[in-house]
């Protein structure tokens, strides 16, 4: 942020700064690009006279220089712990991926136990329990299946 301010301020001083005479030569490079400078080159055209703009830029105080580091450091650190929140998030994805595949597998072995139980053969008094156990996994195994 401050060092877009001061790139800012940069830009601003180049519109409002003291104007200088000196000479603009217009160079050709081989491969047709026109460059301008202000030291002649091969093939250079002196341009006409203009005032040109010199930047005399202000050297950062102590407290400007402390509070850039600080800036940066502040980044640094938060772009360090958003990599480790997106890790953490991707593991946890990753576990409730596994999780997920885990469970239905209970599920299904679950199911498969059900049945070859009832197909045995079971007590009336077995059957309410019997039931309820069969509509846990039904949910279990829509959930992550």
């Amino acid at each position: 942020m401050i060092r877009a301010n001061h790139r800012l301020l940069l830009v601003f001083t180049l519109f409002v700064c003291c104007p200088v005479d000196g000479a603009i030569y217009r160079c050709i490079e081989g491969s047709g690009v026109v460059l301008y400078s202000q030291f002649p080159c091969t093939n250079a055209e002196l341009m006409a006279e203009r005032s040109v703009s010199v930047i005399v830029s202000p050297e950062l105080t102590t407290s400007e220089r402390l509070m850039l580091s600080h800036i940066e450091k502040n980044s640094t650190a938060l772009d360090r712990a958003s990599r480790k929140q997106a890790e953490r998030q991707h593991r946890q994805r990753e576990k409730h991926k596994t999780d997920k595949a885990s469970l239905c597998r209970q599920a299904l072995i679950g199911m498969a136990n059900l049945r070859a139980h009832k197909r045995a053969g079971y007590s009336l008094s077995e059957a309410t329990a019997l039931d309820v156990r069969e509509d846990e996994l039904h949910q279990q195994q829509s959930q992550n299946c």
